[in-house]
């Protein structure tokens, strides 16, 4: 991408700019065969087949997250995005169990993420007009969550924790797809 700046302004008045997530939905990224892209923003996916994206609905406690932090390897070093993301059931069951050792097995998974503001933004995929499909998985590692089933003391919540995380060459892409059109893919 070349270098550049465009005007920017900072939100003025009341912006939405509420932080977290309130849920997401999830696929593996072998099972996205291509993705159209408008205006920037990925306005659909080609699956393999159809119901291959799944809804995970999370605890609505603020501890849900997708950051994508920002580094250089060096002063002269590539750009890279370290993306991280955190959901949470409250609870211990055999049912969290088997999701979290199928889940944990997946190498490369796409999350789209819906923060709290409505935005919706994809882990897990770096646009690329070039690669097969349009699209890639990222770049500089694998997308993959991690699952932890945590007891905690009497005093806290049991409970399963995914933490995702994955390295992009570049920020997540956003996407325009409703909830509707994601069950129908």
């Amino acid at each position: 991408m070349p270098c550049g700046f465009t005007p920017l302004n900072s939100t003025v008045g009341c912006p939405d700019n509420e932080g977290g997530a309130q849920y997401a939905w999830a696929a593996k990224l072998q099972d996205i065969t291509a993705v159209t892209v408008t205006a920037g923003q990925i306005s659909n996916f080609t699956m393999a087949s159809i119901g291959l994206w799944k809804r995970l609905d999370f605890d609505k406690d603020s501890t849900s997250f997708f950051n994508q932090t920002g580094e250089r390897i060096n002063e002269t070093g590539p750009l890279r995005y370290n993306a991280e993301g955190l959901m949470k059931f409250g609870g211990h069951s055999q049912a969290y169990k088997a999701w979290a050792d199928d889940a944990g097995d997946c190498c490369k998974i796409v999350i789209i993420w819906v923060l709290t503001n409505g935005n919706r933004v994809i882990q897990g995929i770096e646009i690329d007009a070039a690669a097969t499909g349009g699209f890639t998985g990222t770049k500089s590692r694998d997308t993959k969550g991690t699952p932890s089933m945590l007891s905690g003391t009497s005093d806290e919540e049991a409970r399963l924790e995914m933490s995702i995380g994955g390295r992009n060459k570049q920020l997540a892409p956003f996407t325009t797809l409703t909830d509707t059109a994601l069950a129908a893919l």
